[in-house]
């Protein structure tokens, strides 16, 4: 090959080279342009998801919101069944026992009913003995007594609870 051919063969070897690297751009770009596209959609798509898990989430806090006020009411009643239960306890006497007057049982007049074989006693002291005694009594049927401070003891025995009159 002369100089002078050779000469001739590189703008024909330079134009195949341009024509590959124009190719190649060419490709890049429509690629590019190609995943831009594919990524604006995609975009899109995420945006879409966000917004359908964003209203998810604000659906499930109406939720909470609505538990936690049906919580608080629920809360509420029972506090106020606790404290009538606490008042109906503390002006009861279950109908069998032994009864420090001012620390298990608070003075005051109480009713059992309905009793068959019930046996009471107010005490003045824990002795035990006869003269201990304030008053006793065997009831079948109702009986009503008054528990005073002055009293130490109370003992019922078979009764029906004792409820404050």
């Amino acid at each position: 090959i002369t100089p002078k051919r050779a000469m001739a063969r590189i703008p024909w070897a330079v134009a195949l080279v341009a024509s590959a690297v124009a190719l190649l751009i060419g490709v890049g770009i429509g690629a590019a342009s190609s995943s831009g596209g594919n990524n604006t959609a995609a975009l899109a798509k995420l945006k879409a998801n966000n917004s359908s898990l964003q209203d998810k989430v604000n659906s499930y806090k109406a939720q909470q919101s609505e538990f936690d006020a049906e919580k608080a009411t629920v809360d509420a009643e029972k506090a106020q069944q606790d404290a009538a239960a606490a008042v109906q306890a503390a002006n009861t006497i279950p109908g069998d026992g032994v009864y420090i007057v001012g620390t298990d049982i608070k003075p005051g007049t109480y009713r059992s009913q309905d009793n068959s074989g019930c046996y009471w006693e107010r005490d003045r002291d824990a002795n035990g003995d006869l003269g201990s005694i304030i008053a006793n009594g065997n009831v079948n049927g109702q009986a009503v007594i008054n528990i005073k401070s002055t009293d130490k003891i109370f003992t019922t025995n078979g009764c029906s609870d004792w409820t404050k009159i």
